[in-house]
């Protein structure tokens, strides 16, 4: 079997290797596969390895299955694939590497993940102040994190995110800091354990610049702020 890697690579065994499936194959085709700690998204000899196992277990060529990076049911990384097209409905999510508590959704619908303080900060009025998560991440290649406000911060204490959304970009693995800005007159406190901010998990998209020699005026031209009035 020919794999993204080289020809020549060995398919090592899947229970071998640590790759072995965690559930039955749904009926679009898709599986669920476990991942060892040691597993590493960017590395090309990992990445053939899934492939070639997941191609055995699907029965499709490698070059043919969909992949998509997921948490397993006990919260260890796991790799849902499937064959090509079939896992559009399949959500993506990071793989979550903390020293302190996890993000988590009040409700499965939501957008975004609450993160908490590790620390007791004073914020004082109409000033800003760094906050830690604790929190280091593991974000897959074509994806990045927004760190946002939270809406109950914002309307009852003014209390929001500076640089909102904070870019967190993939090669990022330092701890995430919140820089929260209090625009009330009051000083906020901060104490361990509040929710503090919001994660929200966002597709990047790869793109290139391309030099013209001009621009053609769109319906709006150079019109900018307030140029469509109150």
């Amino acid at each position: 079997m020919t794999t993204p890697a080289t020809a020549n690579l060995r398919i090592p065994d899947a229970e071998e290797y640590g790759i072995i499936p965690l559930s039955e194959r749904a009926p679009d085709g898709a599986l669920l596969l476990s991942l060892p700690d040691h597993f590493d998204p960017a590395d090309g000899i990992d990445l053939a390895i899934l492939l070639g196992i997941a191609s055995d277990h699907l029965g499709v060529p490698f070059m043919l299955i969909d992949l998509r990076y997921t948490l397993a049911p006990d919260g260890s990384t796991a790799a849902v694939v499937g064959p090509r097209g079939t896992l559009g409905h399949h959500l993506d999510t990071v793989a979550i590497r903390h020293t302190g508590p996890s993000p988590t959704r009040a409700h499965a619908t939501d957008g975004g993940w609450d993160v908490r303080s590790t620390e007791n900060v004073l914020v004082p009025a109409g000033d800003r102040a760094m906050v830690g998560t604790g929190l280091r991440v593991a974000i897959p290649a074509g994806h990045r994190i927004d760190v946002r406000p939270r809406s109950g911060l914002a309307a009852k204490n003014g209390v929001t995110v500076l640089n909102t959304p904070g870019l967190i970009d993939a090669g990022y693995t330092g701890e995430i800091k919140v820089v929260l800005s209090n625009t009330s007159d009051t000083d906020f406190e901060v104490t361990e354990g509040m929710r503090i901010a919001q994660l929200v998990i966002e597709r990047v998209v790869d793109a290139a610049f391309l030099p013209v020699e001009a621009i053609v005026d769109g319906e709006r031209g150079a019109a900018g702020f307030g140029s469509t009035g109150r």
